[in-house]
């Protein structure tokens, strides 16, 4: 166990293109940049540690940081001592899951973790990204980790679909479970900066300031090893990238982000990057917000979602820049056009435009011809002439 180095996710393919909350924020507020010189969000010393041990479900975990701190801003339901007292590490239940029971009312980090997938259509083993699971909250909902333990080996996931099983010790049905997070839904998501991901420190703590947490994703380097027994702060960057990781931010200052680890008892729950780590990450750093209801009619004016799909499952790339696959929505602003091409092993790849009006388009690919070798030809033509012999 001494060796055990926590596990990260996969680099992501391509770079998200979103809603620009820094847009939003201008069309309410001209000084959207204007916050206060550090802040940190007074509910993060409330919520359950979290630990997804041998999983890469970090970016499950971290949202549901996120969706605690949501949950006791808004309801000032904050853990009693008998909330805390219900806490157990390293509980199996009768089918063999190995989880941790939190506070009642903590999120379930597997139901964010699995529906991301899904939305994303995330099919490599382990792994999502925090735009699915943002698109998750919105989408699906969120239920309670009574409801759907967050497995920590991975051995007896309770998976979606078919859904989470019912057992004694806890767990609902999918039915339930979509009844459930049916009434537990955001009202939308914006990317910190622009839609295609970049930002500035400045908009990154304005969103920590005005929002309590941002949803954050980050590159991690080789020396992250090192980390082990620590106070949580990473390290400033050194060595080869070694992955991706999710984190729940929650506060910040002149010098660094404050964020929450899922890493259980390996180092600190709370931990730090610096300004630093910041500036050397910026070309792969990402963080999301969630918005209200007003936002999102602001959000609504300046983009317009046009929906492309195809007539077998394809990537599609958005100036030359692959987003995801088909069928995707991809938000389009006002006054702008953009270049679509959509394609797959062993079809023809097709391109097209699209701008405001176009609300959805579909492409038809063809596909190519295979090609036969020297000796397919051969023997095709000895076939040929052997069934016209017989023939004749």
């Amino acid at each position: 166990m001494s060796n055990y180095i926590p596990p990260l996710d996969k680099v992501p393919d391509t770079r998200p293109h979103d809603w620009s909350y820094s847009r939003i924020m201008m069309a309410k507020v001209p000084e959207v940049l204007v916050y206060p010189l550090s802040y940190k969000n007074p509910y993060a010393k409330m919520v359950a540690q979290r630990d997804q041990k041998d999983r890469g479900t970090c970016v499950g975990q971290s949202t549901a940081y996120c969706y605690d701190l949501q949950y006791i801003a808004l309801t000032k339901d904050e853990p009693t001592t008998q909330d805390k007292e219900k806490f157990k590490k390293d509980v199996v239940d009768s089918i063999g899951t190995l989880h941790d029971i939190l506070y009642p009312q903590s999120a379930s980090a597997e139901c964010f973790y699995q529906i991301s997938r899904k939305i994303g259509n995330v099919t490599y083993p382990s792994g999502s990204e925090i735009r699915f699971s943002a698109r998750a909250w919105i989408n699906y909902g969120m239920v309670l980790e009574d409801n759907w333990h967050t497995d920590k080996t991975g051995h007896c996931v309770w998976m979606y679909p078919p859904g989470t099983r019912v057992t004694p010790d806890g767990g609902i049905s999918p039915e339930d479970a979509a009844a459930f997070a049916s009434i537990h839904k955001a009202e939308g998501y914006a990317q910190v900066g622009t839609p295609g991901g970049n930002c500035t420190w400045d908009e990154v703590c304005s969103a920590i300031s005005k929002k309590g947490w941002v949803l954050g994703a980050i590159p991690i380097y080789e020396n992250y090893s090192g980390m082990a027994g620590g106070n949580g702060a990473f390290p400033d960057p050194r060595g080869e990238l070694a992955g991706f990781h999710a984190l729940c931010f929650y506060g910040y200052d002149a010098d660094n982000l404050y964020l929450i680890h899922s890493w259980g008892n390996w180092c600190g729950m709370y931990g730090s990057i610096s300004k630093n780590f910041f500036n050397h990450s910026i070309d792969l750093i990402q963080f999301f917000v969630i918005l209200d209801a007003n936002e999102v009619l602001i959000a609504r004016g300046t983009y317009k979602n046009s929906l492309i799909t195809s007539n077998v499952p394809a990537w599609v790339s958005v100036s030359g820049i692959k987003v995801g696959n088909t069928p995707y929505k991809l938000p389009v602003e006002s006054g702008k056009t953009y270049q679509i091409t959509v394609g797959q092993d062993g079809y023809y790849s097709s391109s097209g435009w699209v701008d405001e009006s176009i609300t959805e388009i579909n492409f038809t690919l063809e596909p190519i011809p295979v090609k036969k070798s020297w000796l397919e030809t051969l023997i095709e033509q000895i076939s040929n002439w052997i069934k016209g012999v017989f023939k004749w």
